[in-house]
């Protein structure tokens, strides 16, 4: 294996603006998200009722655990061997990557659909079953129908993104899909009309929006070829065993990811019963905004940090990885700290029976205080190659949130679920912190972390504390609370801006926007070699997984 030298220091400088702009975009682009999500569940819990709600969304988690299988990890294979393409200047390798991706994708999708709506009825005597298993089985036996569209479209977005850019996922998906859904769901329960009918409001949109998408990444792929600097060989019979044999393993990990955040909702149904199921499914629906949010950062790191790491540009990656986490904290913490003390105010919003939710997000909102605070680690583990040793954290995660909700929810009810979850990240964030640290040489606590994190806890938290100690957990209370805890935020942000390096965030806001078809590349060194020539193509900065 060749050694690679570490890039010069000034090199950096250009790494943040670039992951700062990209990372705005997207963090606009995923509020607007948050808020469509949000108000589907509104508008859901209140036009259905308890019942009816749970089984509906049982409906949607299943849905969403089949389109995210049926990626087969083709989502993150593009994410690892676009940018690479990109980096060492052979655009005309994405060709072959996405015929290698798309394929079995949407053959593998067919068939899961066929399989899916046969099964419908055992389904709904399993999660749903009583008066509401009728329900469940009208809504997913047409969901089920749109598994291939889910799964080529979940991997669409994550295509578009491993060009550098952020516009075709934020404009088609964050902004487009997400905020037709609750329109068109809205409009069909006004209606009057059945559980079927509104599974079509909710599935509509993705079929909608996979056709711009598709054609934009053809667009962008069509350009880089264009930009192709070097040449390679061009039979294509490698670079499908190439893919798959890093994303097969990632198949199984994504499936197991889209588990431990739906497959609560389906035990609780399960275990409780569909009522139940749709408290818990609205409680984590207020986690959603911090999710997006840290989602956003992460998006945008991920194209980078996968060229940085195949350049062998470890000091850059580190510093990017770092200064991403640090972001992701201050952005998220504020919310997450509010929900976990007013989390008993926000839940009225979803009607009366729902006040039991008000413990559960406490408990979600913690667990993402801990898990934000390790940053991106997954995307750094799988762009460092490590696609197994994600299988294995995440299998692991899998294990603790089924045995932990299988012991809890009998005996705790929804809260039982919420501390499954909680063990889950625990485990899953814990596992890649060290294995990142062992196989890449890095860690997400620099210096910006390890100054903001207390700052939000001392100054937002003890804000929001104080207001719902003096006003009770009220409207006033939340509303002064995040008055106050708002405008420390802000101070905080301020006296720590050298340390979460606004400077480079200004400059990344005020500079060149990227529109439809611009995409940037990720910004990465040429691979270097110790001697000072090009790395060949079949070397690798970063160890394949074992």
């Amino acid at each position: 294996m060749a050694t690679v030298t570490s890039v010069a220091p000034d090199a950096t400088a250009g790494d943040l603006p670039h992951l700062a702009r990209r990372g705005g975009l997207n963090l606009a682009g995923s509020v607007v998200n948050a808020a469509a999500s949000f108000a589907v569940i509104v508008v859901i819990t209140r036009g259905l009722g308890r019942g009816r709600a749970g089984a509906f969304l049982e409906a949607a988690a299943m849905f969403q655990i089949l389109a995210t299988a049926g990626q087969l990890g083709a989502d993150t294979g593009l994410a690892r061997f676009v940018p690479g393409a990109l980096a060492l200047g052979r655009g005309h390798e994405i060709r072959h990557w996405t015929r290698a991706a798309f394929g079995p994708v949407l053959c593998v999708g067919a068939a899961t659909a066929m399989v899916a709506w046969a099964c419908a009825g055992p389904l709904g005597r399993l999660v749903a079953e009583g008066r509401h298993e009728a329900d469940f089985v009208d809504a997913f036996q047409v969901m089920a129908l749109f598994v291939p569209v889910g799964a080529a479209y979940f991997v669409l977005q994550a295509g578009t993104r491993a060009f550098g850019t952020m516009v075709p996922s934020v404009a088609v998906e964050r902004i487009g899909r997400a905020v037709s859904q609750p329109l068109v769901v809205l409009a069909t329960i006004t209606a009057g009309l059945g559980p079927a009918a509104v599974a079509w409001a909710w599935i509509g949109p993705y079929a909608a929006a996979v056709v711009p998408l598709a054609v934009w990444y053809l667009v962008l792929q069509r350009r880089a070829e264009g930009r192709t600097t070097r040449q390679g060989p061009s039979n294509a019979s490698g670079y499908g065993r190439r893919f798959w044999a890093f994303a097969t393993p990632r198949a199984m990990a994504g499936v197991f990811q889209v588990a431990v955040l739906w497959l609560d909702v389906l035990l609780v149904g399960a275990l409780a019963g569909p009522a139940d199921a749709a408290v818990y499914a609205a409680s984590s629906r207020w986690l959603v905004a911090g999710l997006f949010v840290s989602l956003a950062v992460n998006q945008a790191f991920q194209p980078q940090i996968s060229g940085l790491l195949a350049a062998g540009a470890i000091d850059r990656a580190r510093s990017l990885y770092q200064a991403s986490t640090a972001w992701v904290v201050a952005l998220v913490w504020p919310i997450y700290l509010t929900i976990a003390i007013f989390g008993g105010v926000l839940m009225r919003v979803f009607g009366r029976g729902y006040a039991e939710g008000a413990a559960v997000v406490a408990i979600l909102a913690l667990a993402g205080l801990i898990g934000s605070a390790s940053g991106p680690v997954d995307m750094v583990l799988l762009m460092g190659g490590r696609s197994r040793s994600n299988l294995a954290n995440t299998a692991a995660a899998l294990a603790v949130n089924v045995a932990a909700n299988v012991v809890l929810v009998p005996r705790m009810g929804v809260r039982g679920a919420a501390v499954a979850w909680a063990l889950s990240i625990a485990v899953a964030n814990g596992l890649a912190l060290v294995q990142v640290r062992r196989s890449v040489g890095i860690h997400p606590f620099g210096p910006g972390l390890l100054r903001v994190a207390p700052g939000e806890l001392v100054a937002v938290g003890g804000a929001l504390l104080a207001a719902r100690l003096l006003l009770g957990a009220t409207v006033p209370g939340l509303v002064a609370g995040v008055a106050a805890a708002g405008a420390l935020h802000l101070l905080l942000l301020w006296r720590l801006s050298s340390a979460l390096d606004a400077r480079a965030l200004r400059t990344a806001l005020r500079g060149r926007r990227e529109g439809p078809g611009k995409a940037e590349g990720p910004v990465v060194p040429s691979p270097i070699l110790a001697n000072g020539e090009h790395v060949a193509p079949e070397h690798e900065a970063v160890p394949r997984d074992r």
